[in-house]
């Protein structure tokens, strides 16, 4: 073969050039950033959520145990501190009898049980407690409480609030 029969055989050759090569490589980097960028943003979205429902489980588990508690009250002890906390006690036998506290502190929501501590849930803010006790409920004279008011929020989500109306008749004698 001559010199110019093997330039036009590698004419005919199929291959790509390197120019075609690197223009393939810039677009196939290009659809990768943007797929990167879906996925990022799909993964941030995904634990926003997660973290959303863990609180808002904590939340309803804490929320349902207070309501058991406050439901069978039989006497409110002392005064209760506005938005910190109550002091009760309770003769719904075995499980909720005793003294008790439910209390506000350093971020978190506490059950106090015959003197021992229980975190029913962390990180809150914005604590409402409040007793409605405005009331003669059974015309015998003297104001009963008609309902408890729990509520708190938990980062930047909405508040979460329960009203419990106990069973018995407890009169204010603070």
């Amino acid at each position: 073969m001559t010199r110019q029969a093997n330039i036009e055989a590698m004419r005919k050759e199929a291959g790509f050039t390197l120019i075609e090569v690197v223009a393939s490589l810039v677009i196939v980097g290009i659809l990768a950033t943007f797929a990167s960028l879906f996925l990022v943003v799909g993964m941030e979205g995904y634990e926003t959520t997660r973290k959303a429902t863990d609180a808002a489980m904590n939340a309803e588990v804490a929320l349902s145990r207070i309501s058991l508690e406050l439901r069978n009250i039989e006497s409110i002890s002392s005064a209760p501190v506005a938005n910190t906390s109550l002091a009760y006690t309770s003769t719904e036998k075995p499980a909720l009898e005793g003294s008790r506290v439910l209390k506000f502190s350093a971020g978190n929501l506490y059950i106090n049980v015959d003197g021992v501590d229980y975190k029913l849930i962390e990180d809150v803010s914005a604590p409402l407690l409040d007793v409605k006790d405005d009331v003669d409920l059974d015309n015998d004279g003297a104001n009963e409480v008609s309902y408890i008011t729990v509520g708190f929020t938990i980062s930047n989500m909405p508040a979460f609030q329960v009203r419990v109306y106990p069973r018995a008749m407890i009169d204010k004698t603070w």
